[in-house]
């Protein structure tokens, strides 16, 4: 299980009601170590971005507006030696995946209306890092931290263009198998 937060900004808007950038991400992750240094990783993860009424240099909305990513990628350790017998296990990490953005309201940008629901994908990445600490033979915590990237959306998701910005983590593991 992973949750933490993907900070998005406000946009320089100014919040009428509601919260914007709302800074909340959920999801849950599956780690397949593939040598005692290197995992490939799938993580579904699901976020809050806008929620209520806001007005700004963007333009003007009131609604929600969320996303959701999938997204596959490998772990790298980068320390030497037996790294079966070490509970800290640092990785770097990167993937890939789709970005889904939804939105559901009213909004007016700068070159485009939308009302009602909205649903856009595009690719995007992250790159990053952090640690996973083996508390037991079968539990871990883990910490990460990176950035998320990602292409424009072809026309905005409420009032955002994309939804690029720093992510920081926490996670919770359950190591079936002898694992590493």
């Amino acid at each position: 299980m992973r949750t933490g937060m993907w900070r998005k900004g406000d946009n320089g808007a100014t919040i009428v009601t509601g919260t914007s950038g709302l800074d909340a991400f959920a999801g849950f992750g599956y780690t397949r170590y593939v040598r005692e240094n290197l995992a490939v990783v799938l993580s579904v993860d699901g976020f809050g971005i806008d929620s209520g009424t806001t007005v700004g240099p963007n333009g003007t909305g009131a609604g929600n507006v969320g996303g959701s990513s999938v997204a596959l990628g490998v772990r790298w350790n980068p320390m030497r030696g037996d790294l079966r017998n070490q509970a800290l296990k640092p990785f770097l990490a990167v993937s890939l995946g789709p970005v889904i953005g939804a939105s559901s309201g009213s909004f007016v940008g700068k070159t485009t209306i939308s009302t009602g629901e909205e649903l856009r994908a595009t690719i995007g990445a992250f790159l990053g890092g952090g640690f996973d600490v083996h508390v037991s033979r079968s539990f871990s915590l883990g910490m990460n931290a990176g950035y998320n990237v990602m292409p424009n959306f072809s026309e905005p998701v409420g009032l955002r263009d994309n939804f690029n910005g720093p992510q920081v983590g926490i996670s919770l593991g359950w190591v079936f198998g002898k694992g590493y």
